[in-house]
């Protein structure tokens, strides 16, 4: 696992207070990469199943990455293999609640996988990689190191459902037994809130009415905040740094995979609005 900082580039010089406010926070990268939801690009429109799904893999890293991503369909799981996906940045500016900031992601060119038959895709998550950069702690160029316990996806970026052209290759979906029988009901589930810690925050006169912020929350196994970062900030510094204290004191149901509670990265939207 890498621990990195995460910077924000942003529009508005009042805004920078809300970066400097968690400026020490680091979040643990869980694994080299982490898939994005499968978007089909074939069959009819409004079509539940397909045969040819696009994704995009992402990290908090710039890296080059080769991995299994497992696939949950209504027709069992696959496994789709990926060879030395460039992970690189893109500066991508957002309009979130009124504010304007550019974000730099780490996600790569859409990738295209196809099934034998036509699916509907349940869940997907990397199952395991491995890195060129050996400045991962993880084996590099020897052994990928197991993603089972990286939780849910990071969802930063989204797939587009563009259909591949004749110069993309197309991974073929293979069936695996490997997660028949697992010993529980549910098997994988994503984190959630279990009991939210609440702060009364006192709006400024001059603030807007509606203020909104996205987090990023590192959750252990024990479902505990263990580190949180800002993402998508407020117009307001002091609500930032109010939610993040917020998250730092609720407590999550950790994310499960194969039956086992796994330390995960958890994104959270805070949003207040002035009382009338």
């Amino acid at each position: 696992m890498k621990r990195v900082l995460l910077p924000l580039a942003l529009a508005a010089f009042a805004l920078l207070g809300a970066a400097r406010a968690d400026a020490a926070d680091v979040i643990t990268e869980l694994c080299p990469a982490y898939a994005s939801p499968l978007v089909a690009v074939d069959g009819a429109v409004g079509a539940t199943a397909a045969t040819t799904f696009s994704y995009d893999l992402e990290a908090l890293t710039p890296s080059i990455v080769s991995g299994t991503v497992a696939v949950q369909t209504d027709k069992g799981w696959y496994l789709v293999p990926f060879g030395r996906v460039l992970m690189g940045p893109h500066a991508d500016t957002f309009t979130y609640t009124g504010v304007t900031f550019t974000r730099t992601d780490m996600y790569s060119d859409p990738q295209y996988v196809r099934f034998d038959v036509p699916v509907t895709v349940q869940r997907a998550y990397v199952m395991s990689a491995i890195t060129d950069d050996t400045t991962f702690p993880w084996p590099s160029t020897t052994a990928p190191v197991s993603c089972e316990y990286a939780g849910a996806p990071l969802l930063f970026h989204s797939a587009s459902p563009v259909p591949p052209v004749a110069s993309n290759a197309i991974a073929t979906a293979k069936p695996t037994k490997a997660f028949d029988k697992l010993p529980c009901a549910t098997p994988f589930a994503d984190p959630s809130i279990a009991k939210e810690s609440h702060n009364d925050y006192v709006f400024p006169i001059a603030s807007p009415r509606y203020l909104s912020t996205g987090l990023v929350v590192e959750i252990d196994e024990r479902g505990i905040a263990k580190n949180v970062w800002t993402y998508s900030p407020s117009a307001v510094p002091d609500f930032d740094r109010s939610s993040l204290e917020e998250a730092r004191g609720t407590h999550y149901n950790p994310a499960i995979s194969r039956c086992l509670a796994v330390p995960s990265l958890y994104l959270w939207h805070v949003s207040v609005s002035r009382p009338y």
